[in-house]
């Protein structure tokens, strides 16, 4: 398990609106979780938003933005399948929730939200992958079909 603290920024598409986020993270993570050939990997950000370029929660809350407190979470399961040409199979989840929404934020839906993405890996780093849901910006769900190609430097 690690812990430790988070400083990032969160942005829309196009950089127009953008948020600084900072707090506390942890991580779990187990080889051999169900079956011998599989991780499991938990995440957990508690922090502390300042929406300081967000025009659209200005828009929306019509004042000042003052900082909130949000809980994310993200679970990952990836199986490595190791037949023939497949080698992974991925399973990735992230749940984003504003602590203590303002009605107004709630009733446009920007208090919570799901993202999910499955990914099939090929054993010369190809894969193709599935998502659907939002994350913050999102001002609508999304499903997303990809084709790609992966490196890890190291």
């Amino acid at each position: 398990m690690k812990v430790g603290g988070l400083l990032e920024t969160e942005s829309d598409q196009r950089f127009d609106n953008n948020q600084l986020v900072y707090g506390l993270t942890a991580t779990a993570a187990k080889i051999d979780a169900f079956t011998e050939n599989d991780v499991v990997a938990l995440h957990l950000n508690i922090s502390e938003v300042n929406p300081f370029g967000n025009e659209a929660r200005e828009a929306i809350l019509g004042s000042t933005l003052e900082t909130y407190n949000r809980v994310d979470f993200e679970f990952l399961y990836i199986y490595n399948i190791g037949i023939k040409h497949l080698d992974t199979f991925e399973v990735n989840y992230r749940y984003f929730k504003e602590i203590d929404a303002e009605t107004a934020i709630k009733q446009a839906n920007l208090d919570e939200f799901n993202f999910v993405t499955y990914r099939l890996g090929f054993k010369n780093n190809l894969f193709i992958a599935y998502s659907s849901g939002e994350l913050p910006f999102d001002q609508q769900s999304d499903q997303i079909f990809e084709v790609g190609f992966s490196y890890r430097f190291e």
